[in-house]
Order: structure tokens, then C-alpha cells, then sequence
């Protein structure tokens, strides 16, 4: 199953009929295979967006632990334009955002693709948090 289409549809089962699903529909048990993969992210603009949480695969990633740690150390958004742009629609516009791309395995050296969804959550339709999840393959 495409774990990107399983997140969406979560994501519009838990918003209802709101802008927004809220934050407190957040529940790691409905999905705890997909947990390495899933991180959690608050903050109102792209500056501001601090990891609350990170999966086990991104400590492995990036070579250490990132939770508590600001978005903004991790990618490099100058280098990277349409990425903040994604974080940034996430924020302002209450929308799932999608990214296709590569990032280096610090501890390995190794070229990995991904594919990840930011969902956004909130009360008042204000985004309060983002939930992202990953998929990562070696890429040939």
C-alpha cells in the first residue's frame, strides 16, 4: 500500500468536516508501523519550526538525534527554495504538501530517495502542527 495515500486519507478521515483535523487527533497507536518514519513539527512560521518528535530512521539519518532541534539546521533552505515552499503552503494554506527528492545518509554516505507528506493540524484554522511522514529507498 502507498503510505502517502494511507496518510492522506487518515488526514481527511480525521479533519471531518473542518478546515483543520486538531492536534489531538494525532494518534501514533493507529499507525505504529509507519512510526520510524513519522516526525512532528511546531511552530507558525518555517523560522520557528522546532522537531517535537522525530522516528528512530531520522536519528539514523542524520547522525544524531534531532529531536528539539529547529527545521531550519536540519535542511538547508537557502540551498533549497521549493522545500521551504512546501513547509511554508503547509503552514499558510492548511493543506497536505507532497516532496519528491533525495537526501544524504550521514552516517552511511549512501544517496537515499524519498517521498513525503506534511499534514497540518490545528484548531481555529490555524496550523498548530505538522505531521510528516517519509518513504525512503536506496537510490541506483
Amino acid at each position: 500500500m502507498d503510505g502517502l495515500a494511507f496518510f492522506e486519507r487518515w488526514w481527511q478521515r480525521a479533519r471531518g468536516r473542518r478546515r483543520l483535523p486538531p492536534v489531538s487527533a494525532i494518534d501514533p497507536s493507529s499507525f505504529p508501523k509507519a512510526l520510524p518514519t513519522i516526525f512532528l513539527l511546531d511552530g507558525e512560521t518555517v523560522e520557528t519550526l522546532r522537531v517535537r518528535l522525530a522516528g528512530t530512521f531520522y536519528r539514523e539519518l542524520y547522525d544524531r538525534e534531532v529531536t528539539g532541534e529547529y527545521l531550519a539546521s536540519l535542511i538547508p533552505f537557502a540551498e533549497r527554495p521549493d522545500i521551504y515552499d512546501e513547509f511554508d503552503a503547509c503552514l499558510r494554506k492548511g493543506r497536505p504538501a507532497y516532496h519528491d527528492g533525495t537526501v544524504t545518509w550521514r552516517g552511511h554516505g549512501a544517496k537515499l530517495a524519498y517521498r513525503r507528506i506534511l499534514l497540518p493540524f490545528g484548531e481555529s484554522g490555524k496550523v498548530r502542527r505538522i505531521m510528516g511522514f517519509a518513504e525512503f529507498k536506496m537510490d541506483t
